[in-house]
């Protein structure tokens, strides 16, 4: 299977409101050398209002974001598809990309109209980020401590990849930050050949899946929470609905205070980020090993018999275990509906006969796109589409429709500080929390395009 690493620069933080507007990506082979090069940059959509702190990072300004000579979002976006769908099947993996970049793409798929989860239908996923922290616990001899500017101890992608010789050509560039991932993740495939494997392999939610069957006990890391980032987990259930979702708990709590909880209790017990209950995504690029060949260098004066033997008195309580299967699915956190589509990706699956016309969507011409919309039943996407045709081709909607979705557009800039999107206002108290924002061009020229909406 290929490999390709892939990167995004954006607009801000929300995978829901903000856009991307600059991608890079690597194919490589078995040996991890290149063999396809690819890179696209987009304008600002109409209704996106940047963050001053992601263009005082960049350093680019409005005016080139919003610069007739960029392509359209909705144009980089079908490119990055294609891209993607022709490289498959293949191994996509970003640095921090479960979290961040891959949930862009799969927003930015969704809101043109295209295969949102096209990383996952026979591809793999991984995050190099969670491999490079489990590396520098595992094998602090093979990726030198990494420091940024202010002399603390980081795990930022260019800092990493300096500190293990690499001559940056310039940070916040999409094809710098995959040419400084590829190089990271050759330096961990030489150095720490069995820990690359194992990330690898568990890329694939088939692999993950198998293997939490087969193994009583296994080490888990988890690149996200406090202390050295390992568990130590047994599997006793999964998500009724989302088969990718695992139960797992954690053999560190003391399993007698989990079997003597009342039911209501062990529901708060699993509701605490750092309680027992561990979920492990098999389809998430989770980074697992056997109990037995990290339990002494993780969990130090562990012994291995007694930890299986604990496992083991859990697995054949099946009381106990229904008991924690119910505990965890009440665990579960609910989330709103949200009114805005953006934020509705998750909702629902999409109908097949809808996924057969968002194809044909992207097949016909422009001037017969309205009408395949009209026929799509999911109304996300009836929203979406015809708000891809006016972002692209407005003389082609009625006047009605162009009219609401012009105050929309307005809507989006002058709404207040509390909207869940950027907003000029919001935009003008995030300028000011910039100090040195008077020594960037950039940022004062934006400051006088906020000005204008406020």
């Amino acid at each position: 299977m290929a490999l390709v690493l892939f990167d995004t620069e954006t607009t801000g933080l929300s995978r829901h409101f903000d856009q991307i507007i600059e991608f890079g990506a690597v194919r490589v082979n078995d040996d991890l050398e290149v063999e396809e090069h690819f890179e696209t940059a987009c304008r600002l959509q109409p209704h996106i209002v940047p963050t001053p702190s992601a263009l005082h990072v960049t350093g680019r300004s409005y005016a080139e974001l919003t610069s007739p000579l960029r392509r359209s979002h909705f144009e980089m976006i079908s490119e990055i598809h294609r891209r993607f769908t022709g490289w498959s099947p293949a191994a996509f993996i970003g640095y921090n990309s479960i979290r961040f970049d891959e949930e862009f793409l799969r927003h930015a798929f969704y809101q043109c109209l295209l295969e949102p989860y096209v990383t996952s239908i026979g591809n793999a996923r991984g995050d190099v980020l969670k491999l490079v922290r489990a590396v520098s616990k595992l094998r602090p001899d093979v990726l030198p401590a990494a420091y940024g500017a202010d002399g603390q101890r980081s795990m930022k992608l260019h800092d990493v990849a300096i500190a293990c010789g690499f001559k940056s050509n310039g940070a916040h560039e999409a094809m710098a930050d995959v040419e400084a991932m590829l190089w990271v993740v050759k330096v961990i495939a030489n150095g720490a050949p069995e820990i690359w494997s194992s990330f690898m392999r568990f890329s694939t939610k088939a692999a993950a899946q198998e293997f939490l069957q087969e193994e009583d006990v296994f080490v888990s890391f988890e690149a996200e929470t406090a202390g050295q980032g390992f568990r130590l987990l047994t599997a006793f259930g999964q998500h009724p609905v989302q088969s990718a979702r695992r139960y797992c708990l954690d053999l560190t709590f003391s399993v007698d205070a989990i079997r003597g909880a009342s039911d209501c209790e062990l529901v708060e017990m699993f509701k605490q980020r750092e309680g027992p209950l561990r979920r492990v995504k098999t389809n998430a690029s989770p980074l697992l090993f056997p109990m037995y060949e990290v339990l002494e260098s993780t969990f130090p004066g562990t012994v291995e018999e007694d930890v299986l033997n604990l496992a083991r008195s859990v697995h054949s309580d099946e009381s106990l275990v229904r008991r924690l299967n119910t505990a965890a699915l009440a665990a579960e956190p609910v989330y709103g509906v949200s009114p805005h589509v953006e934020q509705q990706l998750y909702d629902r699956f999409i109908p097949d006969i809808d996924k057969a016309l968002m194809q044909q969507f992207h097949a016909v011409p422009w001037a017969l796109r309205n009408e395949v919309v009209a026929r799509i039943s999911d109304d996300r996407l009836r929203r979406l589409g015809q708000r891809a045709i006016y972002f692209e081709m407005p003389h082609l909607l009625p006047d009605k429709s162009r009219t609401m979705l012009d105050k929309a557009v307005r809507d989006r800039w002058t709404g207040d500080a509390t909207a869940p999107w950027t907003t000029a206002s919001s935009a003008l108290l995030d300028l000011d929390a910039i100090s040195d924002r008077l020594a960037h061009p950039n940022l004062v020229e934006f400051a006088e395009v906020l000005a204008q909406w406020t």
